[in-house]
């Protein structure tokens, strides 16, 4: 709640909209002066356009909001393409030169597991 006698004012912006600096002086009640700065997260004006939906600012400028839960992460869904013909050649010819498993699935950009299941299948 602003007291008597405090003076908000930003006195940085980010060059992106980011965030601001502001800086609020005033008097406490014990009649002493202060001065506080805080960094005020602004995802309205934030130009690289990450956050899509409004976000309440309250969640990001005070620490003691125990209302908002913490977002529950999202799973990245993958779809499997399965290994083709021209990829499986090239794997058995890699597995039958020597070349370590990590090796080749980092050479046809696959997944480890999924070379080490197909080599296993073909032999």
């Amino acid at each position: 709640m602003p007291q008597a006698g405090t003076e908000s004012r930003v006195i940085w912006r980010h060059p992106r909209g980011r965030f601001d600096v502001i800086e609020t002086c005033g008097t406490s009640l014990l009649c002493t002066p202060y001065c506080i700065r805080e960094a005020v997260f602004t995802p309205e004006r934030d130009e690289r356009g990450q956050i899509n939906e409004t976000v309440n600012n309250k969640i990001f400028n005070s620490g003691t909001n125990k209302s908002w839960d913490s977002p529950k992460p999202i799973k990245a869904h993958r779809e499997y393409k399965p290994i083709t013909a021209q990829e499986g050649v090239m794997i058995m010819d890699m597995y039958r030169e020597g070349w370590p498993v990590s090796k080749i699935a980092q050479a046809v950009h696959r997944d480890r597991t999924k070379v080490s299941e197909y080599i296993t299948m073909q032999q």
